[in-house]
């Protein structure tokens, strides 16, 4: 889920963001819902 989130194609390229403490991910992935559901 979160390699599609960042619209990485491979794993590997995901792996870089894997230091991000769970608070930051967390605010990184409500951001993105919150971008998903605003009408374009």
């Amino acid at each position: 889920m979160v390699r599609d989130a960042l619209g990485h194609a491979d794993t590997k390229t995901t792996e870089i963001y894997t230091h991000l403490n769970n608070d930051e991910l967390r605010r990184a992935m409500q951001k993105l819902r919150a971008k998903k559901r605003r009408p374009k």
